[in-house]
């Protein structure tokens, strides 16, 4: 039995097309789902309109500068604080639970 050697940039490759073709026959539905969070400390805007969708088998980095709100996005996305506006879902066994709603 031969062996087939696969590159990390081939294997990258064929998981993101796994990914785009769920994605494309609507078979891939987000396990979290981010909508228009925005989180705001009186009058200072940590973070403005965040929306995304992971999909299974992503991996995802939040990337920027210091200050650019990162920490705080991801707080609002655990939990730990409850955005100003937006919502958070969550996929969990097939059913959608929303882990934090804003105003």
């Amino acid at each position: 039995m031969g062996t087939r050697e696969l590159s990390l940039a081939g294997l990258a490759d064929r998981l993101r097309k796994k990914i785009r073709e769920g994605r494309e026959t609507g078979m891939s539905t987000p396990v979290l789902h981010v909508e228009h969070i925005t989180m705001q400390f009186g009058g200072v805007v940590a973070v403005n309109d965040l929306s995304m969708d992971i999909y299974p088998g992503e991996i995802v980095a939040l990337i920027g500068p210091n200050g650019a709100g990162k920490t705080t996005a991801f707080n609002c996305i655990t939990g730990v604080y409850e955005p100003t506006n937006g919502r958070v879902d969550f996929m969990v066994n097939q059913s959608s639970v929303t882990i934090r709603a804003g105003k």
